[in-house]
């Protein structure tokens, strides 16, 4: 059983190794143009694809290798239908980061600040908010609130984008044709709080939106002086897909799902990226 205790320090520390990451400018985290990064999709509680992704990372043999995690919460394939303990893949995130710093890039998703923000979210028709609660306090008890309160200061803590050297953006999502043109930039020089999660519908639009289109994408790439974006959010059963010219979608949560190693020295094309996506199964 986890040791509340535990959790709690460990989500603490990491928040805190989140804030001071030497590659973070605001809420974006700024990849140097040497090294490798591998880009994840939603994982939502799968621990196994989790833990081959860890391994093939490599983190243990350079300095200069990176991974970037988001979406790990809600998982709605759990036998308990009225119970989420993914809970405990945050935690090794958070074990992950300590070890790792400045290598370990968790970026805030719709499920994460849903939590926090305590609005419903379904997936499989099964109400995550509730669930995970659920599962917490069946969990720790009378220890829950403090465990929550460790587990909002650590999504709280965590950056919206990672960007590279080399023009490739990784976020949970993109803003859409709604939001696009009063999309407020300043969401990535702000600091992130639960008052702020509510009331900014640009935050929401990074993380929630889903209707792009290629013209969008083009002119979202154009005024962000970026190649490729690469993020996760939709639904993909087969792991992965490339729905625009410039945007690259993934999936880590299921038997088919997907990762994207890249060179950070390497000037790469929307075509190679999207032919260097490798199954997970293969790991």
């Amino acid at each position: 059983m986890l040791n509340p205790e535990d959790i709690i320090q460990a989500l603490n520390k990491a928040a805190e190794i989140n804030f001071n990451c030497p590659y973070r400018q605001g809420n974006i985290i700024r990849l140097p143009a040497s090294g490798r990064v591998i880009m994840t999709g939603d994982l939502h509680g799968n621990e196994k694809n989790f833990d081959k992704i860890v391994n093939f990372a490599a983190l243990d043999a350079s300095k200069e290798n990176h991974l970037v995690l988001h979406e790990l919460i809600h998982d709605p394939s759990e036998a308990n239908p009225h119970e989420c303990h993914s809970y405990s893949l945050i935690y090794k995130a958070a074990q992950l980061l300590i070890k790792y710093p400045g290598q370990v890039h968790y970026i805030l998703g719709n499920h994460a600040m849903a939590q926090i923000t305590s609005e419903e979210v379904l997936k499989a028709g099964k109400p995550m908010v509730k669930s995970l609660n659920k599962g917490m306090t069946s969990t720790f008890g009378l220890n829950y609130l403090k465990v929550f309160k460790a587990f909002e200061t650590f999504i709280l803590s965590l950056p919206l984008v990672v960007r590279t050297a080399n023009n490739i953006w990784m976020s949970h999502s993109l803003p859409d044709t709604t939001h696009f043109s009063t999309l407020d930039y300043n969401i990535f020089d702000t600091e992130i709080s639960v008052p702020m999660l509510k009331a900014s519908p640009s935050v929401r639009a990074l993380l929630w939106d889903r209707k792009h289109s290629n013209e969008l994408v083009n002119e979202l790439a154009k005024a962000l002086h970026i190649e490729t974006f690469i993020v996760g959010h939709q639904p993909q059963p087969e792991g992965f897909s490339r729905p625009f010219d410039k945007m690259i979608i993934l999936a880590s949560e299921h038997n088919l799902g997907t990762i994207l190693p890249i060179d950070l020295s390497h000037k790469y094309s929307t075509d190679e990226l999207f032919n260097a996506i490798i199954k997970i199964a293969r790991l």
